[in-house]
């Protein structure tokens, strides 16, 4: 199995709609993957999923790609407002029909403070 690429997403920002940002998933040659019927989830969380206490800070993706095999990434802004300032961990997990889960891409999501109000 291939570690995951660590990939850096555009910062949010508290209060600020999140998003969209469509994610393909490429083969090296830029064919898409075949991701009919799976499904993915992007969660931004205070610690890893694997520690205690771990609390889901921000829901960027949970369901099936578009007709066009695309996630979007977004959250809206209540949920911007919500989550704590600071750099947080997320990474983007698909799980195929024959229950086969990747997890392809992780880093840290940087979520600044709103200066206008």
């Amino acid at each position: 199995m291939t570690p995951a690429a660590n990939v850096r997403l555009p910062a949010a920002r508290q209060g600020d709609t999140y998003g969209p940002f469509a994610v393909q998933l490429l083969f090296a040659d830029g064919t898409p993957l075949p991701v009919a019927g799976a499904t993915a989830k992007c969660q931004v969380r205070d610690v890893p999923a694997d520690q205690p206490g771990s609390a889901v800070l921000l829901t960027l993706c949970d369901g099936p790609p578009d007709a066009a095999g695309r996630w979007a990434l977004a959250a809206p802004a209540a949920a911007t407002l919500a989550a704590a300032a600071g750099p947080w961990p997320f990474d983007f997990r698909v799980t195929y029909p024959d229950g086969r889960v990747v997890t392809y891409f992780e880093g840290r999501l940087p979520v600044g403070r709103s200066v206008t109000r």
